[in-house]
């Protein structure tokens, strides 16, 4: 650390203007740089120059990067603030430095005071760029906010800037000050009455003419965009028919002009591109994000400007500075740290990211906090206990790590201003997840959770990780147990709430059938007037659940008289695809679901009716289906190069998800044998061996002509039904042992279905079987 100048080597304002001058004059590569800027400040030394500009390096690289607060500023006694850190200058003393303006190094305040020059005003259009950099970075993103959005005044200038600005909006006697710019907390004009501070302002202004209510840039409801007035459609009004007025979840209406698809619409911010632009098409499967050009100045009006459109991965998760993190966990700092998206697992944890460790029944991840964890980048933790020889950032939390990640996971959802949709159901969760992912791409942003992320740990990084300005976000909620569902709806707060269905999953846990909807009918529970609630009306036990007064209704299925209505579905191409029709007011669409199984089609008109009633039209959705790619491990078929057909189901499986891949199974066209490589069904209950006897009854019906079973359950069922004189089939206690006796009784023109619960880890069978199938043939 350097060491700070004594009090004996005070820095004029004069002295600090001939540096600034010098530094400027004579650039890096310049010869004898140090002794010409020396030369130009008279009664200072070549090393205390060279001390002063160290001292320099050092501020700004703490103030960049965050990792020191920023100090307490006092008050004057009119009422306006009197600052520690000037326009261009960061005073000398406590853990700041000095830059570009007063350097006391330890001198009489009262000195520096007399010294400070005002600077440069900031400009409105500067104040409202720093805003929308705020509104993206949140506090102490300093770099990226100058980098970024406020091009024409460095991080320091930012940093200063916003201290300012934080003070105004605490001060306490708001009627009798003086006015402002710093009163300005959002990019409308007129006064916003909240703060900025990684959220929404509450207001905003009507200057921008409002479209016809319903009617959004394409002719569909302007649905997925952060709340904010002036309120048009809401959220489930069909297209072109008048929002009713008791919707409560309403959508800013667009400033009429080209608009780039996609974009978040962000308090008031309007991205549009040149007229002589061709059509922006978004690509499935990414976050787009919009951030302003860096140019050499500031645009005249910062609502509309040129953009630049940049694809994100997880890597474009919401910042979380220590003081975020601090409130929200209740927690406290016990060293700063830079902003950082958060991770729990140190497998996957990226440079950048602050560690949240976890504790389970087996493990404790706070033994994972040493100063190797560092050296990937972590930059700082938040634990229940001090580490040892941790050198980065700390937030010290109180009691169990998993509270503080739910914490953090209600915390993000009360800045997230889009449309989220909650969907949960016994079967089909994440391959609707996707299906209702991709159709929305073609009206707005999109996030969805990663992989199976449904349980408290889930939800929580999946909330945690959402952009805060997405047009819509995705998430599907399981259970094991009842009240699971309730938590996971409180903490995501859905506007769109979906149950699939109710089937023999988790029996373990409950009763009854019945029991099973009651707890899937928890995500209804807390349904606000405005929310839509998009039900099965094929499931009796889906229909019989309660829904709260004053929402939405809006019913799928095969049944007539559903708002959207699955009329058919055909297997085509071989068993390959699927032909599906779904007709919504009377209107009919047909498309194909590049994917094997008749199940899909269901899934498909869920989807539908989510993305319908949020403005999608039918016959978009049915094309967006041309990029459809079947979640890995779910109805995922594959050939292998040595001509083999292999369908994946092998993430998990209950009686009814079974009963559908072998239905699939039945549907694919083969020269060879169709093989059935099933695994035990877990978590079923009392009843287990009677799902099992079921399943095998139905390998029966669907004439499979060879069935290998893995684990007890299955031999149980097997030996009660006597199968050996009806089919053939082989048995394996695990997956281990099954490939060691199976792969040799495949053909190469076998098609094979793998699949099996989660913990029968059915699928090592299929990296096996193709390797041992590649070798064989070669």
């Amino acid at each position: 650390m350097l060491t700070r100048e004594s009090s004996t080597s005070v820095w004029s304002r004069e002295q600090d203007k001939q540096f600034e001058k010098a530094l400027a004059t004579y650039p890096e590569d310049s010869s004898d740089r140090w002794e010409k800027i020396t030369a130009d400040i008279p009664g200072k030394s070549l090393e205390e120059v060279k001390h002063h500009y160290e001292l320099l390096i050092d501020d700004v690289s703490q103030i960049e990067s965050g990792c020191i607060p920023l100090p307490c500023y006092n008050s004057s006694s009119d009422g306006s603030t009197r600052y520690a850190i000037d326009e261009g200058a960061v005073k000398k003393g406590g853990n700041f430095g000095h830059l570009n303006g007063d350097s006391g190094h330890g001198g009489k305040a009262s000195r520096s005071d007399q010294e400070r020059r005002k600077g440069i005003a900031w400009t409105e259009d500067e104040h409202r760029l720093f805003l929308l950099g705020l509104e993206k970075y949140g506090k102490g993103d300093w770099r990226s906010i100058s980098r970024n959005f406020v091009v024409t005044r460095t991080p320091t200038q930012v940093a200063s800037h916003a201290q300012k600005y934080f003070i105004r909006l605490n001060s306490m006697n708001k009627d009798r000050r003086r006015s402002s710019i710093h009163d300005i907390t959002s990019v409308n004009s007129g006064d916003a009455q909240g703060p900025i501070t990684g959220g929404s302002s509450g207001q905003s202004n009507n200057q921008h003419p409002v479209v016809p209510p319903g009617v959004g840039m394409y002719g569909a409801p302007t649905i997925g965009q952060p709340i904010g007035p002036p309120l048009v459609s809401a959220v489930g009004t069909p297209v072109n028919l008048p929002p009713p007025g008791h919707m409560a979840y309403g959508v800013r209406a667009p400033i009429p002009g080209p608009m780039v698809p996609g974009a978040p619409m962000n308090i008031g911010l309007v991205v549009v591109f040149e007229q002589s632009m061709p059509p922006m098409t978004v690509p499935p499967s990414s976050y787009i994000s919009i951030k302003p050009t860096t140019n050499s100045s500031p645009p005249t009006n910062p609502r509309r400007f040129i953009s630049q459109i940049t694809h994100f991965g997880s890597s474009n998760s919401p910042q979380w500075t220590a003081t975020e993190i601090a409130e929200a966990v209740n927690g406290r700092i016990n060293k700063w740290g830079p902003p950082g998206t958060i991770s729990t697992d140190t497998r996957t944890l990226q440079p950048g990211q602050w560690f949240l460790p976890l504790v389970g029944q087996n493990y404790d991840a706070h033994s994972f906090i040493t100063p190797e964890l560092s050296y990937k980048g972590c930059v700082g933790v938040i634990s229940n206990h001090v580490c040892k020889d941790w050198d980065m950032g700390f937030v010290q939390v109180d009691g169990n790590t998993l509270n503080s990640l739910k914490r953090l996971g209600h915390y993000a959802r009360n800045r997230i201003n889009g449309c989220l949709i909650g969907l949960t159901g016994s079967v089909g969760k994440t391959t609707t997840r996707t299906m209702i992912a991709l159709a929305l791409e073609s009206i707005g942003t999109v996030y969805q959770s990663h992989g199976n992320w449904n349980n408290e740990v889930g939800v929580s990084l999946t909330l945690i990780g959402m952009p805060r300005n997405v047009g819509f976000g995705v998430l599907e909620l399981g259970m094991c147990k009842k009240g699971e569902i309730l938590e996971l709806a409180r903490m995501c707060r859905p506007n769109v709430r979906v149950i699939l269905n109710v089937g023999a999953s988790h029996l373990e846990n409950f009763a009854s059938l019945e029991e099973v909807s009651m707890a899937k009918g928890e995500i209804l529970r807390d349904a606000m007037p405005g929310d839509i609630c998009v039900l099965n009306a094929d499931d009796p036990l889906v229909m019989s659940l309660p829904v709260p007064m004053g929402v939405k209704k809006v019913f799928f299925g095969r049944r007539k008289g559903s708002d959207v209505r699955l009329v058919s579905a055909q297997s085509i191409d071989g068993g390959h695809k699927v032909q599906v029709v779904l007709e919504r007011n009377k209107e009919v669409v047909k498309f194909v679901i590049p994917s094997p199984g008749l199940h899909l089609a269901l899934d498909a008109c869920a989807a539908a009716a989510v993305a319908t009633f949020l403005g999608v039209p039918l016959a978009l959705f049915g094309k967006s289906f041309s990029t459809f790619i079947p979640v890995h491990g779910r109805s995922e078929l594959e050939i292998a190069d040595n001509g083999i057909k292999i369908v994946n189901d092998a993430y998990n499986a209950s009686p009814d998800s079974t009963r559908s891949a072998i239905d699939l199974l039945r549907a694919i066209e083969c020269k060879g044998r169709k093989v059935a490589i099933l695994g035990d069904m877990l978590e079923l209950g009392p009843k287990e061996i009677k799902f099992h006897e079921l399943i095998l009854q139905h390998c029966l019906d669907a004439q499979i002509d060879l069935v290998a079973l893995v684990g007890k359950r299955f031999l149980t069922a097997a030996e009660n039904l006597n199968i050996g004189q009806e089919m053939k089939f082989v048995y394996a206690y695990d997956a281990d042992e099954l490939v060691s006796r199976f792969a040799s009784k495949l053909h190469w023109d076998d098609v094979v279905l793998v699949k099996g619960s989660r913990g029968m880890q059915m699928d090592k069978i299929i990296s096996v079987i193709k390797s041992c199938l590649l070798v064989s043939h070669q």
